[in-house]
Parts: structure tokens; sequence; C-alpha cells
């Protein structure tokens, strides 16, 4: 491991290897203007469309169209473990705090408590180790791709700065918070990469450029702030935290627009609008997500609940859509195996997964690859779980 990495070394470490993918994926970002690359034009056999196979390899696509696939039917979910994605590492730290699938290359990073964040080339059967970078001196809590995936930007509850990696140059830098952001252990960034909203300690949500990483505005929730989600638009920012109330910001103006009771809920612990922008999901402290169609959050003070859920029994921390808006994951850290994955309009739970054999130990983030083909889930125990989503016929 190494605090820098030149791109020199970053370059060696990728030469020879099978992940010809990555590695010209960082080589061709920097010739666009040379038109599309060679291997992002690569089409698949036609004879590996069995996706029942045990020994099959998602496709790759550095620009990871949508595959037609029909809907997602309710009852049970083809699912099938996987190696894990840090098998070959699982020195991020016994709480993998964070994981996530690259936007556009068949990449995932993991990242966790020790400060070391790695990344792995996904195919579903090695998932061979591309970098490991160490931070020294900065536990992991919050880590996020920004510019479209050319960069990692990290947060710890310890500093005031974020750490940034830079996937095109191999190196990483460090960016200071201004004094009135004490930490960046929660954060969350828009889709269009232009707003960094960090909470603070007291109900403050800082706004942060993207792009300079300086203050835009700081905007003021009544209570503490302990979970946020951008509109798929990037238009409006939903924050929840140790009351009742959603907060609904508007962007532009940086106002609160609205306000909205949270059916039951006395204290959140996470929030997710559906990449389709249709649902809106919420998890209490109590162990209560609550669904709603995202129309009536953003116009009434009382929006009802689609579908109340009362699986879980401990704090909700996550609650995650997929990409296709078909499934909503929703896991509770304060409990062994406290997953449930539910699925979408049926709002029914899936009933086959996780069985009573599964050991995932306490699930503290989830994510889910850009086309659905895999589910990631991080825990407690240096382990991040990788699993194929059958249905979906790609990553």
């Amino acid at each position: 491991l190494s605090t820098h990495t030149p791109a020199e070394k970053y370059k060696n470490i990728l030469k020879n290897r099978p992940e010809t993918y990555y590695k010209e994926y960082l080589q061709n970002k920097y010739q666009k203007v040379y038109g599309t690359p060679k291997w992002a034009q690569v089409k698949p056999k036609e004879d590996e469309e069995d996706s029942d196979s045990d020994n099959e390899i998602l496709k790759h696509s550095n620009h990871l169209a949508p595959m037609k696939t029909k809907k997602l039917a309710k009852g049970t979910l083809e699912i099938k473990a996987l190696r894990d994605i840090n098998k070959e590492t699982q020195n991020e730290g016994p709480w993998v705090t964070n994981l996530q699938f690259h936007p556009t290359s068949t990449v995932a990073f993991v990242a966790g408590l020790a400060g070391i964040v790695s990344l792995f080339q996904i195919d579903g059967k090695e998932n061979t180790k591309l970098q490991s970078i160490k931070f020294e001196r900065f536990p992991i809590n919050c880590a996020k791709y920004l510019k479209d995936g050319t960069e990692i930007i990290l947060g710890s509850r310890h500093k005031n700065c974020f750490q940034l990696y830079d996937l095109m140059s191999g190196k990483t830098y460090q960016t200071q918070l201004p004094h009135t952001v004490t930490n960046a252990k929660k954060f969350e960034i828009s889709p269009d990469g232009k707003t960094i909203a960090v909470a603070g300690r007291s109900g403050e949500i800082h706004l942060i450029s993207g792009h300079t990483k300086e203050l835009i505005t700081t905007i003021q929730m009544n209570k503490k702030c302990t979970t946020m989600a951008f509109t798929p638009d990037s238009r409006s920012l939903l924050t929840h935290g140790e009351s009742e109330e959603i907060y609904v910001w508007d962007i532009n103006s940086r106002r609160c627009v609205h306000r909205a009771v949270d059916d039951g809920c006395l204290a959140a612990g996470a929030i997710a609008v559906s990449p389709s922008a249709q649902f809106i999901a919420t998890g209490s402290r109590q162990g209560v997500v609550n669904i709603y169609d995202t129309k009536t959050v953003l116009a009434e003070k009382y929006p009802q609940p689609l579908k109340i859920l009362l699986n879980l029994v401990t704090p909700i921390t996550s609650v995650k859509f997929n990409p296709t808006s078909e499934i909503l994951a929703m896991a509770s850290q304060f409990k062994p195996n406290a997953f449930k994955m539910v699925h979408l309009p049926s709002f029914n739970v899936f009933s086959n997964f996780p069985t009573y054999q599964t050991v995932m130990h306490s699930p503290l983030d989830i994510d889910f690859s850009p086309n659905g083909g895999y589910l990631g889930i991080s825990n407690d125990k240096h382990n991040a779980y990788l699993y194929r989503l059958k249905h979906y016929g790609n990553y």
C-alpha cells in the first residue's frame, strides 16, 4: 500500500493484467476527441447468452446501456452468491463502511475504517484487485464516485477535509473544508455531480461545489440531519433526521420549499429516491420502512405511505433502490442478517433471500451495479459480499 500512487506506478500495476477493460478505460478517457474506444464497441458473442450458467461473465461496456428485460416478477428472486468483492484483500477494516459500483466500467471500490480504499475488476469469478490506497489516520466513513467516476471522494468523522483519489492519474490529494464544516462523515452527491451536501452536527447541511469543493451555502434544519437524498433531476434535496419531518430543498434557490411528516416516524435513519423518481423510501429508528409516491411527499403535509413495511425490528440504517426501480433493499446494521428486498410496485417482500443459511453479519452498505446484474453488501466483519441477480442480463 502507498499513500500517494504516481501515474507511472499505477499503470505498471495494470500492465500485463487481464483487466484490459479498465486499463483501456483509464487510457481512453484522455482520448475522447479521437472517437469511441475500440473496446467500447465490442459486441457480445451470441453463444454467451446463458444467464443461468455458473461460469457466466457479465458483459463489459464503457457505456452501459440498460438491457431490455421483462418486468421483474414478485415472490422469489433468482439470486446467487459469488466470490466476495474484496476476497483478495479484506484489509479495508472490520467495518467496511462503503462499496460502490463504477457507473460506466465493470469496477467497484470498497472502503472502510482502516482508511483503505480498494478497487476491483468485477467479473463475478475472480474480482481481481486493481489497486489499494491507504490514507493515514483517516478512517473512511463515507466514499463515493465523483466526476462521472474519474474520482473517488472520501470523508471521515474525524477530519474537516475530503481526501480524493484521481483514477486518471493514480494520485491522491486533500481538499480542506471551510472551518464551519467540522467533518465529512455523511455526504451525498447530486446525480449531475454539481453539488455535494454534507450533513453537519446540529441540523446544518453544507452545500459544496462538486467542481471547486468550495462552500456554496449552508442550509439549516430544526433538528440534526441523519440522512439525505437528491432527486434524480438534481433539482431537489430531501433531508431527514431526528424528527418526524422530511425537508424538501430547492437547490437553485437554496430554500426549504416544503416539509412533509413521515408517517409514524420519530427519528429517521435512511431515505432514498427511486431512479424513476416514482417512489421515496424512508427508514426509521423504530424499524419501520415507509414507501411513498414521490408526488405526495413533495406536495402534501401528511402524505400517506403506499406501503408500511414492518419486516425489520431494529433501527433502519440503509434503503436502496435498484436501477430499474423494481427492487428496494432495506437493512439494519444493529442486527445480524437484518436485510430484506421488496418487489415494486407490488410491495411484496421477496421470500427467498436472505435464507436461514445466509451469513451476512451486520449489513452496512448496499449498492446495485448500473444495470442491476450485481448486488453488493458490506458488513462489519471485513466482507463486501457480491450476489448475481439473474433476472438482469448484464452488469
